[in-house]
């Protein structure tokens, strides 16, 4: 059942109960969800009271000032609101920075439910309601800190662990929600008291405009693509007051998504372990993985081939584009493409010959010499815009082709495999056409004899560009390459790789039937092998190699390349740490471990090693496996998975390999190492942890481009720094810490092209992508991108003597 439906049954039923003759609590009841909550149940025939210490304008109830963090407060408060209570709605929160965050958000709403129970309050059958967050989300992977918490009955002494552990915070106080509501469910029942919980999306509540920049941004992207607007404090509050009423009378300890966006992924059948829940609800147990420490348990479908789903159908281009023609290989050779979910074959594509290739180069420098694509800006323009609009309208198509070659997870497609990066990538060079310094006057220089001279700086195109793009994020990647090189005034080879090619030949077959973009322009060239890609780093007819790959690749073109001086761009691969200072608020920061997980750890990007305090080290080690365990992996056409499977198995097999270094060099495999066995098909391996892990062992050191996360333990900032920078490579790095000012000074002193604050994104097609040392050569997107397809020619002649 969809949010929709949800909505639409529970208003429903609504309408067939009422709350007269009930006797209602709402705390937090001025503004927000709660405000709603008193109004809908007042409507509904209730006699009402509503605390808060806000002032409360809502007509026909009755209003008490509390303050959740003070207890004098709520003792008072309750003594004022004498007699029984059928329904208590706990409504009241402040975002973080608010002192008593921990007591207001939390603590004081338990207190007064304690202090209700005492003084037997509750009627038989009544009900409370709580509010979570989205970023309550994830609570099971803070079980232990959260039974701890929990643990702690006095208002005083919890609020004091709050303080000692870091805890005065937003998420940590909504996780508790989520936590009390599981905890506390079969305890209440006992008693003949029901409890349950709402955990909402952004909603358009004061509190929320007032944090607008991160609450109400929060699943924007999924928004837009579901077409719905950020939702309304009643859209909310119907479902909470649903939960305490007669008509939910058989329902309680759930926490109820109520809401369409990011949280929507997690409605799903993929939940953490069953077994963690319940020792949870019955008190036992505790550690965060709740089960072995082995493979993650996660319950996961396993569909056999009477009930496979059927994919998406697919219209893919299995020609290549070679001076302006959609053409086959000359010989007529096709190689398949392979589903990497299912390892079927889903289509085939031109294998081309190393004539083919030699053809699409030649046209590429006939375009380039003869036409007049180079000069014609205004052309250009009209042409790549022709180009962005076509893709925008079979964008879709795109998408389908995108998950089934690529193995790449819906959830991916919305952001950086399609969504994030398109149409940026081809609106930023568009734009900066018109806004660039093609001609840059610089004051008048003196010629050789003291005679006055005119000079200028002009940037003109490189020529014939050879880009070779990877499997990881095929279109993403290409797009770059594609619209910079064009935009810049250069003819391009595109060649990409062999388990993606659909990818590429989509751009071709759009470029050829819905642009005026002049053939022997932009060229496609698709081939089962790899070698005839070298024949555009060895041509003396190319210019320039724009390539995105493994560091061993690069260094291959370096060197062939070098007998006819090829300029090259060069993003190579990667081992970035992410370091969590002492400071950090563990919370959000350990979250970072869910990287790995994204597209199955296929991102040169990605920071796979995690750096953290070593006197926190076996806490933090436990928390980071609770949080990767809850990651959901499987078929990627699903929407609420996170992780698919690996590209091929060539390099699932790879990863494999390197887990079995890892654990013949001593490392400890807190977590995964193997292939599912939930899957009988498909390049899949396990989310994987590595813990007790010396930055000097393989795993610390290569790229493994797979789902491993290596946890690495430091002394201080100093020592941080050092084993971050002990890596060949040099793309991204992250640091996290509550001090800004601490974190930039260590961002500083790591050898890395992009570094990451707090889990900001330094990411887009207007800021430079690439690295340091053996991660790269140049950059990709932003200014720099852009002039990294420009020759520069500086121009003198003689002023003219008045």
């Amino acid at each position: 059942m969809n949010y929709f439906e949800l909505q639409e049954n529970a208003m429903s039923l609504f309408e067939k109960f009422s709350y007269r003759n009930k006797r209602v609590l709402v705390v937090g009841g001025a503004t927000g969800m709660g405000a709603a909550a008193a109004e809908l149940v007042r409507d509904a025939g209730a006699e009402v009271v509503v605390m808060d210490r806000g002032e409360i304008t809502l007509e026909g109830v009755r209003t008490i000032y509390v303050d959740l963090s003070d207890k004098h407060s709520i003792d008072q408060a309750l003594a004022e609101c004498d007699g029984k209570i059928d329904a208590l709605f706990s409504c009241a929160g402040v975002a973080d920075g608010t002192p008593g965050i921990e007591r207001i958000n939390f603590i004081g709403h338990r207190y007064m439910i304690d202090q209700i129970f005492a003084s037997e309050r509750f009627n038989q059958g009544a009900a409370i309601g709580m509010i979570s967050s989205a970023a309550g989300m994830g609570w099971e992977a803070n079980l232990p800190e959260l039974i701890e918490f929990l643990a702690i009955d006095d208002f005083d002494k919890a609020t004091e662990w709050t303080v000692e552990h870091e805890k005065c915070n937003y998420m940590f106080t909504k996780q508790a929600v989520c936590a009390y509501v599981a905890r506390m469910a079969m305890p209440f029942l006992k008693k003949g008291v029901r409890i349950n919980a709402i955990l909402p999306g952004p909603t358009d509540t004061p509190l929320a405009r007032d944090n607008a920049d991160s609450w109400l941004a929060f699943g924007k992207d999924y928004r837009d693509e579901a077409g719905v607007e950020v939702s309304t404090p009643m859209e909310q509050a119907g479902p909470l007051v649903y939960l305490c009423s007669d008509a939910a009378s058989v329902v309680s300890g759930i926490t109820l998504i109520t809401d369409v966006g990011f949280t929507s992924s997690a409605v799903s059948d993929v939940f953490p372990s069953a077994k963690m829940i319940v020792n949870f609800l019955r008190g036992v147990g505790g550690g965060a993985a709740g089960g072995s420490s082995n493979a993650p348990q996660v319950q996961r479908s396993t569909a056999t081939k009477a009930d496979k789903p059927k994919l998406p159908e697919v219209n893919p281009e299995t020609r290549m584009l070679i001076d302006g023609k959609l053409v086959e290989a000359e010989n007529g050779a096709t190689f398949n493409n392979i589903n990497p979910a299912t390892e079927e074959v889903i289509g085939a594509v031109a294998d081309a010959t190393r004539a083919d290739m030699q053809r699409a180069i030649a046209a590429a420098r006939r375009a380039f010499d003869e036409t007049d694509w180079s000069t014609n800006r205004d052309f250009r323009k009209k042409c790549l815009i022709q180009l962005r609009d076509a893709i925008m309208e079979e964008r879709e198509e795109l998408r389908e082709q995108l998950i089934q070659e690529a193995g790449c997870p819906r959830m991916s497609t919305v952001r950086q495999q399609l969504d994030a990066s398109f149409p940026e990538a081809l609106d930023y060079p568009i734009g900066l056409m018109d806004r660039f310094d093609w001609e840059v006057e610089l004051p008048d220089g003196k010629g050789s004899q003291g005679e006055p001279n005119a000079r200028r700086i002009w940037k003109e195109p490189m020529g014939v560009v050879g880009a070779i793009v990877p499997w990881n994020f095929p279109f993403e990647v290409a797009i770059n390459k594609v619209a910079q090189a064009l935009a810049t005034g250069n003819t391009l080879v595109l060649k990409p790789a062999p388990d993606t090619p659909w990818s590429a030949t989509f751009i071709g077959r759009i470029a050829a039937e819905k642009t005026d973009i002049p053939a022997g322009v932009l060229n496609v060239v698709t081939s089962s092998d790899h070698l005839i890609g070298e024949a555009l780093t060895m041509s003396p007819a190319v210019d320039v190699i724009s390539f995105t790959g493994s560091t061993s690749v690069g260094q291959r073109i370096m060197e062939k390349g070098a007998a006819t001086m090829k300029r090259v761009f060069l993003e190579l691969g990667g081992k970035s740490a992410n370091i969590v200072l002492d400071d950090a608020n563990l919370d959000s920061a350990l979250m970072g471990a869910l990287a790995v997980c994204f597209h199955a750890g296929q991102g040169c990007g990605i920071p796979t090693r995690m750096l953290v305090p070593k006197a926190r080290y076996e806490e933090i080690a436990a928390r980071v496996k609770g949080i990767m365990q809850m990651a959901p992996y499987g078929d990627p056409q699903r929407a609420d998975v996170m992780m698919g499977p690996l590209v091929s198995a060539k390099q699932r097999d790879r990863v494999l390999n390197l887990i079995d270094i890892g654990v013949a060099e001593g490392a400890t495999l807190a977590l995964g190492g193997n292939r599912p066995s939930a899957f009988e098909n498909g390049y899949y391996v396990e989310p994987t942890l590595f813990t007790h892990v010396d930055n000097k062992m393989t795993i610390a050191q290569e790229e493994i481009f797979g789902p491993v996360l290596v946890l690495i333990p430091f002394e201080d900032d100093d020592d941080a720094v050092r084993i971050a920078n002990e890596s060949r490579y040099g793309l991204v790095g992250s640091v996290n810490s509550t001090n800004i000012d601490r974190a930039m000074s260590v961002a500083r002193r790591i050898r890395a092209g992009v570094m990451s604050i707090n889990g900001a994104y330094a990411h887009g097609a207007d800021i430079p992508f690439g690295g340091y040392k053996f991660s790269g050569i140049g950059r990709q997107n932003g200014e720099a991108g852009f002039n990294q397809y420009l020759e520069t020619k500086s121009i003198a002649w003689p002023i003219p003597k008045k």
